[in-house]
């Protein structure tokens, strides 16, 4: 089969590691071909007893990360694909 895989660590909850992570995966492979959201963060608990820096993250890599990466990677995957799909876990969109 061949092929290889590499790591790209990031925050995603953090707006310039999403941006900065595409530059890497560009600068490293070229264009993407499939794109996977597969992070999530559970803010647990009862929602009066979460600080808002919880709900924030959770929000941030749950919702906003992924529609924000495919957003980010269109170009790619709309030069490849006429159709998108996006799914996700109980965590994500």
């Amino acid at each position: 089969m061949g092929g290889h895989a590499l790591a790209f660590p990031a925050d995603l909850a953090q707006a310039g590691e999403r941006t900065g992570l595409r530059e890497r995966i560009h600068a490293a492979l070229g264009p993407i071909d499939l794109l996977v959201n597969n992070a999530g963060v559970l803010a647990g608990g009862e929602l009066a007893a979460l600080v808002p820096a919880e709900i924030e993250t959770a929000i941030a890599v749950n919702l906003a990360a992924p529609m924000l990466l495919v957003q980010q990677w269109l170009p790619d995957l709309a030069a490849q694909y006429d159709e998108l799909c996006a799914a996700a876990g109980r965590l994500g969109l």
